[in-house]
């Protein structure tokens, strides 16, 4: 993790695309491994934060309650890799940047661009057709998010947090 804190704050000073290094520090600890490998991780992974009280319970009641008015997504810059289960687990959907595998094996890159900032809006509208929906809500929590208050009719910043 030392190794790259010279490539975060490059990235915070926009000194380095911030995309190319979160690819690589992933890449860093998970390049080579089988998705089946991964897939394991991932679920030992929901299963230890289920434990735990990570999930806010302000924001996991207001899935609930929106999923009883229609569909429920979560939109992250996040990899599919951890955020896949999580999404099945909660049973809403997911766009998110997705991992690329060969043969399987994690190769240490990204199979879409990183879902963050205007790349969020247009994989929401690329895999939504929003017109179906007379009201859209979105919660978001990062500066990533914001692209998304011209999409939606109810926008909410870190209310969970």
């Amino acid at each position: 993790f030392c190794v790259f804190v010279p490539f975060f704050v490059g990235a915070k000073l926009n000194l380095f695309q911030k995309e190319n290094v979160k690819r690589r520090f992933i890449s860093f600890f998970l390049k080579g491994k089988s998705e089946h490998e991964l897939i394991k991780i991932s679920q030992a992974y929901l299963q230890h934060i289920i434990k735990r009280p990570i999930f806010r319970e302000a924001a996991l009641n207001s899935i609930r309650k929106h999923k009883n008015e229609g569909d429920v997504y979560l939109v992250s810059a996040s990899l599919d890799i951890w955020l896949a289960p999580i999404a099945k687990w909660l049973d809403i959907g997911l766009i998110c940047t997705k991992a690329s595998y060969s043969n399987d094996i994690y190769n240490g890159k990204f199979d879409t661009p990183n879902c963050n900032y205007k790349e969020k809006v247009k994989r929401v509208n690329d895999e939504i057709n929003m017109d179906e929906y007379q009201w859209k809500v979105y919660h978001g929590d990062s500066s990533g998010d914001l692209a998304m208050k011209d999409l939606v009719d109810e926008y909410h910043h870190r209310l969970f947090n």
